[in-house]
């Protein structure tokens, strides 16, 4: 397994929190989703929409393709 195999939605959401010193139920009311789903995406449980990548990005103020690996 490489680094690159550890690169998941999940991941790189919880780097940008960590950067960003927000806890996740901050980060979920910012993104207008639950804390619960945020959860479940941050532990890799769920795939996140197309429609929840977009408000993660605008609430965090960064591209969508950031969020992506």
């Amino acid at each position: 397994m490489t680094a690159r195999d550890n690169d998941t939605v999940g991941t790189r959401i919880r780097a940008l929190l960590a950067a960003r010193q927000w806890t996740q139920v901050a980060a979920a009311a910012k993104a207008e989703i639950s804390p619960q789903r945020l959860h479940d995406i941050l532990s890799d449980r769920c795939s996140p929409t197309v429609a929840t990548l977009e408000r993660l990005a605008a609430a965090w103020g960064v591209e969508v393709k950031e969020l992506i690996p």
